[in-house]
């Protein structure tokens, strides 16, 4: 059995190594730029992590993140 991990990327500012698990939780939101209700990634992840996959986020070089799915 493998693992398929599908990444989406984006090119604005990387979000510090101490709030990124913050970005998954219900109301967080990053700035006021495009508010919004926060609450779409705290959705992903419940539903990634009830079918037993992973969800994260890292940087992406030289700016930016990486959100990625990871499923085994």
């Amino acid at each position: 059995a493998g693992v398929i991990t599908i990444n989406v990327k984006d090119f604005g500012s990387t979000i510090p190594e101490n709030l990124r698990e913050n970005v998954f939780a219900r109301k967080y939101q990053m700035g006021t730029e495009k508010p919004g209700r926060g609450l779409g990634l705290a959705i992903v992840k419940r539903i990634v992590e009830a079918h037993g996959a992973q969800v994260g986020v890292k940087p992406n070089e030289p700016r930016g993140n990486i959100f990625f799915i990871k499923i085994s």
